[in-house]
């Protein structure tokens, strides 16, 4: 099935969908898309070409509300990825995808993230963006606080004076704050000075980084268990 018709049928399990629009050839192409909640609507190719921000659509527009929360949100014992910066909708997207693979409570978009609820973030999340909490803080200060008072440990991914992740014993952490920077920067120096600890990635000689959503996605299978 075509990605955004996966996310189609994705999203309505977590969140009441308005309306549907596609062009004849998508609804023939994806007949169950008729099962589908919400009203629906019949346009012609070309209005589907003007609809989308891509080249090739594919030709399903769907309407959603947007579902997000404060940081009052935070609880005691939950799992966390707290982005920083991240300007890459599809970096953002694949970040909330791996967050519900692996069972996090929710995500803090600090500072200036791309929007989680972008067309290419939204088609880079499989639909998932609404299964995990999407937390929004001007600073990454604030979810830090939130963090601690939730008695919730905060992991910094950084390359520099970080222990090895797989030093980083999960079994018995009351809960896991994971933060990851900028994707050409990565978190901030007080950011890391901040956090209880910072981690790394090992990697072999001469390869210097990972992606944003990469090494995100090795951070969250490693404290998927918490």
């Amino acid at each position: 099935m075509p990605r955004g018709c996966a996310c189609a049928r994705t999203l309505p399990s977590v969140c009441r969908r308005r309306r549907s629009t596609a062009p004849k050839s998508c609804w023939m192409r994806t007949p169950e898309l008729a099962a589908l909640g919400g009203r629906h609507f019949l346009v012609s190719d070309a209005v589907a070409a003007k609809l989308s921000d891509t080249k090739a659509p594919q030709g399903l527009f769907c309407v959603f509300p947007r579902r997000t929360k404060t940081l009052e949100a935070v609880r005691g014992g939950g799992r966390y990825v707290c982005l920083e910066h991240i300007q890459d909708p599809a970096n953002v997207g694949a970040l909330l995808r791996s967050a519900a693979a692996f069972g996090f409570a929710g995500a803090v978009l600090c500072g200036n993230c791309a929007d989680p609820f972008s067309p290419k973030a939204a088609r880079a999340s499989m639909g998932t963006l609404a299964k995990v909490d999407i937390i929004f803080a001007d600073e990454t200060g604030q979810a830090l606080a939130a963090f601690k008072a939730c008695g919730i440990p905060s992991f910094a991914a950084a390359l520099q004076n970080s222990v090895p992740l797989e030093r980083v014993d999960t079994q018995r952490l009351p809960g896991a704050a994971l933060l990851i920077g900028n994707e050409g920067n990565g978190l901030l120096p007080g950011t890391v000075a901040a956090a209880d600890k910072a981690v790394r990635i090992p990697m072999a000689a001469g390869v210097e980084s990972l992606n944003a959503a990469v090494a995100g996605g090795v951070l969250l299978w490693h404290f998927r268990e918490v």
